[in-house]
């Protein structure tokens, strides 16, 4: 039978080892109960300890319990900012010197963990902290680590997380879609992406992905006050955070939001002129999905993709077949071409498709899209394609500006770029994409 630390079995633990361990012994003192002498009470549970031991290991502890003004020993010491099964695994690191965190629930337990070495003053265990920090912020939980980190004035564990910020927009990362779609329980506090937002540019200025992700927060603290985010519902978020008049302006003049029916918009396509056709994309095992990377200037939503249809399979004759149809079964994906992070993914059948033609892609479920970041939109087939062929073509990259859609600053609209040169070799890759219809957010 496994015996219990910390409320759990050892098999429910991560040990992490400080380099000095306490004797077992004392730890055994004190699950048993054996000559214990001050007491704590959390959350209705007590927990029995020896003030000597408590002493050593803390100056606060020692304080308490040998101080001019120490606690009356005769009743429990009530702590009320910690758990009890995160106090628990506290006093087992002073008993045994080993840092135990639950697999299940690492994260909380490792920022209350952090709060009672800083609290109580343990260098040894808040080093242990960071380092283990170091290893497990990602950009899935960086948010959720900032937040506690911040709740508790965790100052190292702030400055951990922001330096993970400023390395990853160093390298063109890029935390919008990430900020946007966080569950509500890791939405940064207004006074969270202040702070962030206000040490963000102290470091790098009034940088693009900076103010895109204030936006980005703007509009998902609408969907957690469950409310549409118009342009006067995240102009009223801003507000919230204490930026200066300049920032304040460009913040609400990046006008964007989760598209719905009463949004401003201007709804545009780029049909991509032709130059000359390339070896056509043929679906083999090998082969079985192509990438399309494309960056847009404004804050858009997609509405379609225009794509080549099927060549005529040569076992059959073109004129028996070019007025036939077929139906086109494939997923399309779009990530964040920086972090790879999958923002959309959603499977599409298409009926009735001509043979040599094209047909569109329709996305139902829109997706905001930041200006200034690469997107690949991959398009993948399954095994019922293989073999078909699409005929492929050099494009142009770039939108031509239509002179009578200008934006606020009078500026021609151009939006879209698709990324398909290679630089490298100097010559541009090709694509089965002859287009794409877009809103444009005003």
């Amino acid at each position: 039978m496994e015996e219990e630390r910390g409320g759990g079995t050892e098999s429910d633990l991560k040990m992490l080892s400080n380099e000095t361990k306490f004797n077992d012994r004392f730890y055994r003192l004190r699950k048993i109960n054996k000559f214990t002498d001050c007491s704590f009470k959390i959350q209705n549970r007590v927990l029995n300890c020896h003030k000597l031991i408590l002493s050593a290991a803390s100056p606060v502890f020692e304080a308490m319990m040998y101080g001019s003004f120490s606690h009356d020993m005769t009743n429990s010491i009530l702590i009320t900012d910690i758990s009890y099964e995160t106090f628990e695994l506290f006093m087992n690191f002073i008993y045994t010197g080993e840092l135990q965190l639950k697999e299940n629930n690492e994260i909380e337990c490792l920022v209350e963990m952090s709060y009672c070495a800083q609290k109580y003053l343990i260098d040894e265990l808040r080093n242990l902290c960071i380092d283990q920090l170091t290893k497990m912020i990602n950009r899935e939980n960086v948010f959720k680590f900032l937040q506690n980190s911040f709740d508790r004035h965790l100052e190292d564990f702030l400055m951990s997380c922001l330096y993970f910020f400023v390395d990853s927009l160093e390298t063109g990362t890029s935390f919008c879609n990430t900020m946007l779609n966080n569950s509500n329980s890791n939405h940064l506090s207004s006074q969270c992406i202040e702070f962030l937002a206000k040490n963000l540019i102290d470091y790098f200025g009034e940088r693009e992905e900076v103010l895109c992700l204030i936006k980005a927060w703007t509009i998902r603290q609408c969907h957690v006050d469950r409310i549409s985010p118009t342009v006067d519902s995240t102009t009223t978020n801003t507000k919230l955070l204490n930026l200066d008049n300049s920032l304040y302006s460009k913040i609400t003049k990046m006008k964007a939001g989760f598209f719905d029916v009463s949004a401003d918009k201007i709804s545009k396509s780029f049909l991509r002129v032709y130059y000359k056709p390339i070896r056509q994309l043929i679906i083999d095992h090998n082969q079985m999905s192509f990438d399309v990377n494309i960056s847009f200037k404004r804050f858009v939503t997609i509405k379609s993709f225009t794509i080549n249809s099927r060549l005529v399979p040569e076992q059959h004759d073109f004129c028996d077949m070019s007025k036939q149809t077929y139906t086109e079964k494939l997923t399309i994906e779009i990530l964040d071409k920086n972090s790879n992070e999958s923002i959309y993914k959603q499977h599409h059948t298409i009926d009735n498709v001509t043979f040599n033609e094209s047909f569109k892609i329709k996305f139902n479920e829109r997706m905001i899209l930041f200006p200034y970041h690469i997107y690949i939109v991959k398009i993948q087939w399954n095994e019922d394609s293989i073999g078909f062929e699409y005929p492929r073509a050099i494009f142009s990259l770039i939108e031509k500006a239509n002179d009578e859609k200008l934006d606020d600053n009078g500026n021609p609209l151009s939006i879209v770029q698709f990324h398909e040169y290679n630089y490298c070799y100097n010559f541009p890759f090709g694509s089965i994409v002859q287009g794409i219809n877009y809103d444009v957010i005003l």
